[in-house]
């Protein structure tokens, strides 16, 4: 009981042996829990601790208000100091031999797609939008689909044959997005899940899942970050030296339309 309370999001998803090892207990312990808490079998009761996370998994809003009220409890220490401790563990908590393997998958899948799209609304539009930027310069067949929810549809079913979708979310999910992720999955085309929770409804229509952990008391996409700088760096490096060649070429491109700066004009 006390690993399941403390582990809604990750319990839903075990099946009965790893729920018992997990728990640190028989086989035979779990089943006699659900017997005499009253649940017919196994596929019941994860059935209704699925519903109760969905239903009482706090918003990211909440964990923004618990922030700012803790603030009072704890006047010793500063802001700064607090959110690079949260970034010390949540970075620690991120690296999982599941997401470890995932990951591996997601850079194969990614490289052998014949477009990419990217797509995130609401508080993780910034994320696919920053995502997209970083894979830009290494990725022809990368396509961002964030901007206008409302031609989501059009834009998917153009998609063509072997296409992946990276979609990203945090919960509560949009509406959108959800029904995005599921006609991309009607449509064929492969979708890779970067999401904080399983409890997620789009984790049936996806082919990979890259969950990253929740912050207990404060809203933050450090997670995702991490994530999608490790797999644009990760593919950078598969596509050596075609990918320094690339960006090579787009810093001179930056640079001749003053862009950016990195070529200096001789002085006399």
């Amino acid at each position: 009981c006390d690993y399941i309370a403390d582990n809604i999001n990750e319990a839903e998803v075990l099946p009965v042996k790893q729920l018992a090892e997990k728990a640190g207990v028989g086989d035979a312990t779990v089943f006699r829990f659900l017997k005499e808490a009253g649940y017919a079998s196994y596929a019941e009761f994860r059935e209704e601790l699925h519903r109760y996370a969905v239903e009482f998994t706090r918003s990211s809003y909440w964990q923004m208000k618990a922030s700012l009220q803790k603030k009072a409890d704890i006047p010793e220490e500063h802001s700064l100091y607090r959110a690079a401790s949260l970034a010390i563990n949540l970075i620690g908590k991120t690296m999982t031999p599941k997401l470890l393997n995932n990951f591996d998958a997601a850079v194969e899948l990614i490289l052998a797609s014949s477009q990419v799209g990217i797509f995130g609304l609401r508080s993780s539009k910034a994320v696919a939008l920053y995502f997209y930027y970083l894979m830009l310069p290494l990725l022809p067949s990368i396509r961002q689909f964030s901007h206008d929810e409302h031609y989501i549809f059009e834009q998917i079913s153009q998609m063509p044959e072997g296409s992946t979708m990276l979609i990203v979310t945090s919960w509560p999910n949009t509406q959108t997005t959800i029904d995005a992720a599921n006609f991309c999955h009607q449509m064929g085309h492969k979708v890779i899940l970067l999401a904080n929770s399983l409890s997620c409804p789009i984790a049936s229509y996806a082919d990979l899942l890259l969950v990253t952990p929740e912050a207990e008391d404060q809203y933050t996409i450090l997670p995702y970050i991490t994530v999608l700088e490790a797999l644009a760096n990760e593919i950078a490096l598969r596509q050596k030296p075609q990918s320094i060649r690339q960006l090579t070429h787009m810093d001179e491109v930056l640079a001749e339309n003053r862009v950016t700066n990195w070529i200096r004009e001789k002085r006399p």
